[in-house]
């Protein structure tokens, strides 16, 4: 049996990055005043005048968050078995400087066949 060799791997370094708000606080209490006289109206309320509803506090908070990327790759052998229907009459067939001699498929078969054995290398990558 043939022994399944273990190639070396690659663990890159971890980073951690941190983004720049989109949102200053001085945003954030404009876009409050803006929107304070709708979420009444939302509740079935009547709507207030905005002077009539104060911004007390806000809050703005982080959530961290983890991206994780990485690469796969492998490659591979398949071996495969084909058989290659040939006429009755052939008695042999010279494929690479090889003579192969045709083969009844089956015993109540009267067709032959060539058979033939590959090897399908593969590579996989994602």
């Amino acid at each position: 049996m043939a022994e399944i060799e273990i190639l070396p791997q690659k663990i890159v370094d971890t980073r951690t990055v941190i983004l720049k708000s989109r949102l200053d606080s001085n945003r954030v209490k404009f876009q409050g005043e803006k929107l304070k006289t709708s979420f009444f109206v939302r509740f079935g309320f009547l709507k207030p005048k905005p002077k009539d509803i104060l911004l007390v506090a806000f809050s703005k908070y982080y959530e961290p968050y983890i991206l994780i990327g990485g690469k796969y790759s492998i490659d591979y052998c398949k071996r495969h078995n084909y058989a290659l229907k040939v006429e009755d009459r052939t008695q042999a067939i010279f494929i690479d400087g090889k003579q192969l001699k045709p083969e009844p498929l089956s015993l109540e078969d009267k067709a032959k066949v060539i058979k033939l054995v590959g090897e399908e290398h593969s590579h996989y990558a994602n």
